[in-house]
């Protein structure tokens, strides 16, 4: 079995063509300009022509060479780069283009270059190249004192040449744990290339492919010589120090420490009879209405959270759930912030504690029997459930004298929906149907989002109908929406007579009662290199009772079925009832495990074709003679 993380195997001392391959920075080939497409995968968007990476262990000082080729439009996007750095980086970039022959160099501007501060002392930039387009070959390099968080010898596109060095040094020693399934020639113990890498292929229902990309990563073991630099970094060698650490920070744990504009509030809270989930929920919906994500992450707080909590209503998501716990905290409430990575941002690893990998705060409450995840970031969640991007395994839960503990992120909620469909004929005895479809928990919020993005009930009907172009609806209306239990129920009515639903073939009619079925097999490949993940259970009810026309009877259905996967994992089961003019279906899927190894993929991928494929048989309607 493939594990989702384990180390490399390592060639011993290879002889290759991998001797130090120097290219100069801002000088570029007439070949590379003219490059058109690349020859070991043609259907590449762009390819990286040369990474390089040098650790300097006189100085202590890191620094990388990157140089992009641009080969389609949709390339363009690979111009744009996200860079974390232990320390001030100093960044330097070019665009080149051949334009008449002639070549045009484009320099990068401080203005193309964003910061921001992920925890004191570690940086994150933003670079945006200009002037790219297809034929374009970008030039990047950037320097930083310090290690590098990790080394990637390989990408989501083709990687031609990368090289790594890093010198060892007396003062410094670390480890380095390698990740992934490409092979990577170790030329030296400090010393290591890779050519022709494949790109990573992405695959449907997978975590964050950068988990599963060939990489190095780095951890400071041993230090001798003392430097700001060499303290902060020797403060996040394991996740107990990570919580010290950021709980002596003024804008983490000081936020914890001081927010003395919640303490009215919390006043209010404790003199209140409310019991402790209706006050979580009051705190909750408190700092919901006060302040608004903006759709940032870190793991500080602004140094503005006061006035933005107070002023602005605007803020990140570190700063909304610090000032969360906060006021938890000031209202007697026994409650620890949990620092994880969202999905986005990669999984961090349980045993090597990783500060660049941490990019948000959730608050977890442990008091008088209510034990809790909470999030106030987005409108629509509710104590207890957090939103999809903060369901990520595991994050680590920070404990007040800063230890800590391992915090397991599985949902506890499901993503769940019921269908009833009630199929009879009118009095033109041709079949119509309403469809009333129920939306829960994860289901709730995926389908609470779409409503709201279309700004309103008409406009939402109107972007139904557009999707449905062949089936003739009649009628639509919402139910009743429940945002604190979060269930939202709508309810179309449809003339079948002339949809694909029923198929009329002289004296008899095949009928498909499936209405509006989105239910499709994600699994396309005859093979699977990397788990699947559903991110939370899944659940889908369908109950279905049809009445026939006046002179039609039932001639064949399908046959009721049942399918347990091992260990309850998931379920399937096809009940049908029929008598000579009534029908009446139950249909029930669950996905229960929300990770499945790739070894299980060819099973799953069975279960889902068979549950599709009971779907879509049709009932066998004719006429009485």
């Amino acid at each position: 079995m493939r594990f989702l993380f384990f180390t490399l195997c390592f060639l011993s001392a290879i002889f290759c063509s991998g001797q130090t391959k120097l290219l100069k920075f801002g000088k570029v080939s007439l070949e590379e300009l003219k490059m058109k497409q690349y020859d070991r995968d043609t259907t590449a968007h762009a390819v990286i022509l040369y990474d390089r990476g040098y650790f300097n262990g006189n100085n202590f000082t890191f620094t990388r060479h990157l140089r992009l080729k641009i080969l389609k439009a949709p390339g363009t996007t690979y111009a744009n780069f996200t860079l974390k750095t232990p320390m001030k980086s100093f960044i330097d970039g070019y665009t080149f283009n051949l334009q008449n022959g002639v070549l045009v160099k484009t320099k990068l501007e401080n203005s193309q270059i964003y910061t921001e501060e992920i925890v004191q002392g570690f940086d994150l930039y933003k670079v945006f190249f200009s002037d790219v387009k297809p034929g374009s070959v970008i030039d990047l390099e950037y320097s930083h004192e310090g290690l590098p968080f990790e080394w990637r010898f390989q990408d989501i596109i083709p990687v031609v040449f990368s090289e790594l060095i890093m010198e060892r040094t007396q003062f410094v020693q670390y480890k380095n744990v390698f990740y992934g399934f490409e092979q990577v020639k170790e030329i030296s113990e400090s010393h290591w290339v890779a050519e022709h890498v494949p790109p990573l292929r992405q695959e449907p229902l997978m975590n964050q492919y950068s988990n599963f990309l060939t990489r190095c990563q780095f951890d400071i073991e041993k230090i001798s010589i003392s430097s700001p630099w060499f303290l902060l970094y020797k403060d996040f060698s394991s996740w107990e120090s990570v919580g010290k650490r950021l709980m002596e920070l003024e804008y983490f744990g000081g936020v914890l420490r001081e927010s003395a504009f919640l303490n009215e509030k919390a006043r209010e809270l404790r003199n209140s009879n409310l019991s402790t989930q209706e006050k979580i929920t009051e705190a909750a919906r408190f700092i919901k209405a006060n302040i608004k994500w903006n759709n940032s992450h870190g793991l500080l707080a602004s140094r503005t959270y006061r006035e933005d909590f107070t002023k602005n209503h605007s803020g990140s998501s570190t700063t909304i759930n610090l000032l969360l716990i906060s006021l938890l905290k000031k209202a007697d409430i026994n409650t620890y912030p949990v620092v994880l990575s969202t999905r986005d941002n990669g999984m961090i690893h349980p045993l090597n504690a990783s500060i660049n990998k941490l990019n948000y705060v959730v608050a977890f409450v442990n008091h008088e029997k209510v034990s809790m995840l909470i999030d106030a970031t987005t409108p629509h969640t509710v104590p207890g459930i957090l939103p999809e991007h903060c369901l990520n395994l595991t994050g680590w839960m920070i404990h007040p004298a800063g230890g800590g503990e391992l915090m397991d992120l599985s949902p506890h909620r499901a993503h769940v929906m019921k269908q009833f469909i009630m199929i009879k004929p009118n009095e033109s005895n041709e079949l119509v149907a309403e469809v009333s479809n129920t939306y829960e928990d994860y289901a709730f919020l995926d389908w609470i989002k779409s409503f709201e993005k279309a700004g309103s009930e008409a406009s939402y009907e109107s972007e139904l109908r557009s999707k449905t172009k062949s089936v003739d609806i009649d009628k639509f209306k919402l139910g009743k929406i429940d945002r604190d239990k979060l269930t939202a129920t709508e309810i179309t009515s449809i003339n079948l007579a002339s949809s694909d639903y029923v198929q009329d073939i002289g004296s008899e009619l095949l009928i498909s009662p499936f209405i509006f079925s989105d239910f499709v097999n994600p699994f396309k490949s005859s093979t699977r290199q990397f788990p699947i993940d559903f991110v939370y259970p899944r659940k889908r009810s369908i109950i279905i009772s049809m009445s026939l026309p006046k002179g039609y009877t039932i001639k064949g259905t399908p046959k009721s079925t049942r399918t347990d996967y091992p260990e309850d994992k998931a379920k399937f089961s096809f009940l049908c009832n029929a008598s000579e003019n009534m029908l009446n279906i139950r249909c029930d899927f669950s996905i229960n495990e929300t990770v499945f190894t790739e070894e299980e993929h060819e099973m799953v991928k069975a279960f889902f074709s068979e549950a599709i494929k009971k779907m879509n048989e049709s009932i066998q309607v004719v006429k009485k003679t």
